[in-house]
């Protein structure tokens, strides 16, 4: 007799939820905005000349470097969470779980990715009122949401269209190869398109372009990351519920 109150969005939900507190999402979580914060540290220990630089220079490396790869690992781990154990026939066959399911997946990833930020946010606060140190407030001003917390949640945001994009690629290839691959490929195209009028298009630097002095090209980068991301979403969801598995 099917369970009627596993196939509601709660139960989903939930099911998800269980899914990440047994899977190497809990080591990520920790590793990824510990890394930063590790650097952070090292960084405020050994020159504090520069130590006033020390909250920007964690969120340019956030956003360029470890927000990336952590979003590729994180999309990865979650993916094969259910191509590893096959598990995709009894969950689809539930009545109604191909019309919510991706969709929730997503939800639960960009909800891990915001826990991520928040980590962050919360380990940088914690250094810096340790150490004494303060964004200059000539710096703040040129940055869009004039506070160090709004532009780590604009990252956030900004980032959600990478997210969809690389756990679309993890969903669809059973192997783990494939998202990797282009992961990695989208992270070193980055590199070279940073200072090019195209790299405000592109998913994986949509968090960078929150840095940017030009309030315009912040604002615009979030946008397409926050529009890109449902469109993406929308696709996702719509392919993947017609795919059999």
């Amino acid at each position: 007799m099917v369970d009627h109150v596993a196939t509601t969005t709660l139960g989903l939900i939930k099911a998800e939820i269980m899914k990440l507190r047994g899977s190497l999402v809990v080591w990520l979580s920790v590793a990824v905005p510990g890394l930063v914060l590790l650097l952070g540290l090292l960084a405020l220990l050994n020159d504090a000349t520069q130590a006033e630089m020390f909250m920007i220079g964690t969120a340019s490396l956030w956003a360029y470097a470890m927000l990336p790869l952590g979003t590729m690992a994180l999309t990865v781990v979650l993916a094969q969470i259910e191509h590893g154990a096959r598990a995709w026939d009894p969950l689809l066959s539930l009545p109604g779980t191909r019309r919510r399911i991706f969709i929730i997946k997503l939800t639960a990833a960009a909800l891990v990715l915001g826990l991520w930020t928040l980590t962050l946010g919360i380990g940088v606060t914690i250094l810096a009122t340790i150490f004494d140190v303060r964004v200059p407030p000539e710096l703040l001003s040129m940055l869009p949401g004039g506070s160090y917390e709004a532009i780590l949640a604009r990252m956030w945001g900004a980032s959600l269209f990478m997210l969809v994009v690389q756990y679309g690629l993890a969903l669809y290839f059973r192997s783990f190869v494939p998202p990797l691959l282009f992961g990695v490929g989208g992270i070193i195209f980055a590199v070279g398109a940073t200072s090019t009028k195209w790299g405000i298009y592109f998913p994986w630097l949509l968090p960078t372009n929150q840095l940017a002095s030009e309030h315009a090209r912040a604002d615009f980068a979030l946008w397409l990351g926050l529009g890109g991301a449902v469109v993406c979403a929308a696709i996702l969801q719509w392919l993947m519920a017609r795919r059999e598995w």
